[in-house]
């Protein structure tokens, strides 16, 4: 069954196992560079450092022996 995500103005994050930090709201992200970027919906942020993408998840997790304490 999917589940369909509430609309709320409230800011969610999920933290996945051996995964991701996942960002459910609105989000206005200042990066290294003070470019603002907006997001949303839902956005993930990488844990692993692996990701090519920083600060975003790529995935990169899933090929690395990622471990969260």
């Amino acid at each position: 069954m999917k589940q369909i995500e509430e609309h709320t103005d409230a800011t969610k994050i999920d933290v996945k196992p051996k995964g991701p930090l996942v960002v459910h709201g609105k989000l206005s992200i200042t990066d290294k560079d003070g470019s603002i970027i907006l997001k949303d919906r839902r956005t993930s942020f990488c844990r692993c450092g692996a990701s090519l993408n920083q600060p975003f998840c790529d995935g990169a997790h899933k090929t690395t022996e990622f471990e969260d304490n």
